[in-house]
């Protein structure tokens, strides 16, 4: 499979419930989708703006998408997963993100509505106050 195409846009998503870490709050996903297109596949990602956590504002991620993806992968031949990888590891280009952090109860009310679609595993975050942690791993258990 070849990429033949990348393609890139602007997308704003509206959160059910907001979303809360330790940094910011968030009622909306501002993210790039991005497309990749092949002769007989398209396949598609997104990148969210977190410019709290990663320093990364959509205008930056369209440079990057600009300037690194789109000449690193368009005519490329995704065969060899490893060099992928490998290619993907030195546009420099991959962030670390923080899970969710929520007052008790929005974590209470979310973990229920998970269960109740089927989720099996939760994850919580954790922070530097050991007796609210304490209390969060008991009430969900």
């Amino acid at each position: 499979m070849i990429i033949e195409n990348i393609e890139h846009q602007k997308s704003s998503l509206p959160l059910k419930d907001p979303f809360t870490t330790a940094l910011r709050s968030v009622e909306t996903i501002d993210e790039i989708i991005l497309i990749l297109k092949t002769q007989t596949e398209e396949g598609l990602g997104s990148a969210p703006a977190t410019l709290a956590v990663t320093g990364d504002d959509l205008e930056r991620i369209s440079s990057d998408i600009e300037l690194k993806i789109i000449p690193a992968f368009l005519n490329y031949s995704l065969q060899d997963y490893e060099e992928t990888f490998q290619r993907l590891s030195a546009l420099d280009i991959c962030k670390s993100a923080q899970t969710a952090m929520d007052s008790t109860v929005m974590m209470l009310k979310q973990a229920q509505e998970a269960v109740n679609h089927s989720f099996i595993k939760l994850m919580i975050k954790l922070d530097h106050n050991v007796e609210e942690n304490i209390k969060r791993v008991q009430l969900m258990h």
